[in-house]
């Protein structure tokens, strides 16, 4: 199976990471995930390379309010895909910091896996 790139997921409600993550095989076989438990370790992972990061998956709240929308505000801009997701209904926030799309919490498992096919056929 060959490997069309990296998938990276910051969720901090560990539960919530490993559904993600089980999704994320079903809905893209082929590309490398890699689950971060807070979003200061996917920043650091961001300001190290984005090379090979075909999209990224993120709560808002990981741990820090609002620590999400600030990431998609600033990596964005690089090319790189961001879906959000939230308990809260933050998508006028997310599309005005350049997510892709936000999914609301709790989301329909059909929902997710659609929105990420969507996503990466879309940046191929």
């Amino acid at each position: 199976m060959e490997n069309k790139g990296k998938i990276l997921v910051a969720e901090d409600y560990e539960p919530g990471r490993k559904l993600i993550g089980n999704l994320l095989n079903i809905a893209a076989p082929d590309y490398e995930k890699i689950l971060y438990s807070n979003g200061h370790s996917l920043e650091e992972e961001l300001n190290n390379s984005s090379n090979g990061i075909k999209l990224i998956v993120l709560d808002n709240d990981v741990p820090d309010k609002g620590l999400g929308l600030k990431l998609t505000g600033k990596y964005s801009r690089k090319g790189i895909p961001f879906v959000m997701i939230s308990g809260t209904d933050i998508s006028r926030e997310s599309k005005e910091a350049g997510a892709y799309s936000f999914i609301l919490k709790p989301f329909e498992v059909s929902n997710f896996i659609s929105i990420i096919k969507e996503v990466l056929d879309y940046k191929k």
